[in-house]
């Protein structure tokens, strides 16, 4: 906490705006809690609340200050992970969560957590392809809304939403943004199936209905919907253990 307030103090003089000095804060705060081998929850709370106390000070609102509250707790869980020796995969998954915990902590509406573990997961992976910066994103805010108890309708726009962002920030084609996200209303809908105990066959149906849906609100021509539906149900049905034929 006092390293947190001390960067946030420091910042602020350095000419930081408001966010800068929170996200500051947060890193101080986590570094902090890294050297005293705190746990990696533990880690991203400290972060949360630094960042929380940094914008809070300076008059930012509700809604910035959960934001900045959740980027701090990513972060300091990508952190930890590193520090861990975890895949990059499983340190955007880590950012994610802990995102998704201290937006729900802030007050955040489902959706916004589910934005939130995107963007943070998204931001751990930025090591990572375009491709699949945008899946674990999709992923991540799948995982968020589930926890925020989201319908599987509003779990796979979310999906979709995070994936879409995630790609365009790395630069990938428009078409190549649609195709994530139909991917990941896919998964985010088999995610669902499989939690309601439905068999691989439904789990698959559901998948290829969901990235369809995607790929009509995405504009893509009739053969790319069903390209993408097709890929969506082709491997929903594998990751259910399907034969391949």
């Amino acid at each position: 906490a006092a390293a947190g307030a001390a960067a946030a103090q420091a910042g602020a003089q350095a000419g930081m705006t408001p966010t800068q000095a929170a996200a500051a804060a947060g890193a101080a705060s986590a570094l902090a809690a890294l050297d005293d081998n705190l746990t990696m929850a533990e880690q991203a709370s400290a972060a949360a609340a630094a960042a929380t106390a940094a914008a809070t000070s300076q008059n930012l609102t509700a809604e910035e200050v959960a934001i900045a509250a959740a980027k701090a707790a990513g972060a300091a869980a990508a952190l930890a992970a590193v520090d861990a020796g975890m895949t990059p995969a499983q340190q955007a998954v880590a950012a994610g969560a802990a995102a998704a915990t201290a937006g729900a902590a802030a007050g955040m509406s489902p959706e916004q957590q589910a934005a939130a573990a995107g963007l943070a997961a998204a931001t751990a992976a930025v090591g990572l392809s375009g491709d699949e910066q945008a899946s674990i994103a999709g992923a991540a805010a799948a995982a968020a809304g589930t926890l925020a108890g989201m319908s599987v309708a509003d779990q796979e726009a979310a999906a979709a939403a995070a994936a879409g962002a995630a790609g365009a920030a790395a630069g990938l084609s428009p078409e190549a943004i649609a195709s994530a996200k139909a991917s990941a209303a896919g998964a985010a809908a088999q995610t669902f199936a499989v939690a309601q105990g439905l068999g691989p066959a439904d789990q698959a149906t559901a998948a290829g209905a969901a990235a369809a849906r995607s790929a009509v609100e995405s504009g893509l021509a009739p053969e790319d919907q069903a390209a993408a539906a097709a890929a969506a149900a082709a491997l929903a049905a594998l990751e259910a253990g399907l034969p391949s034929e």
